[in-house]
């Protein structure tokens, strides 16, 4: 992810919290805990998915 926010800050772009979601797709019966994606001091939301 700090490719991705130094790629966008190099180009004059910037992310859009408001329309960016981190997804977790999870296969096992266990559902880990990932650390929250914060870019730019602002947390994105996350949603979950289990198959």
């Amino acid at each position: 992810m700090k490719a991705c926010e130094e790629w966008t800050c190099d180009n004059n772009m910037k992310l859009n919290a408001s329309k960016t979601k981190e997804m977790h797709v999870n296969f096992s019966s266990s559902s880990p805990s990932y650390p929250p994606i914060v870019i730019n001091n602002k947390r994105y939301a996350c949603q979950a998915t289990r198959c």
